[in-house]
């Protein structure tokens, strides 16, 4: 069996203010060999995207 492919997306919010922190480093990480397997660093609205585009469609930011 090969390795899971897909996206990960979402929405990092400030815990104060609830609004979207911007330019927050995210990383993904595979827990079974403490690997990092990707990352991104969020937009000015929290949202980010980490992930493939080959096997599933595309965040619309």
């Amino acid at each position: 069996m090969g390795p899971a492919v897909g996206k990960i997306y979402g929405r990092v919010l400030d815990g104060q203010t609830h609004k979207g922190a911007e330019f927050t480093t995210v990383t993904v990480f595979l827990a079974m060999r403490d690997t990092v397997v990707g990352g991104t660093i969020s937009r000015g609205n929290g949202e980010f995207g980490v992930g493939s585009s080959r096997s599933v469609r595309p965040c619309a930011w």
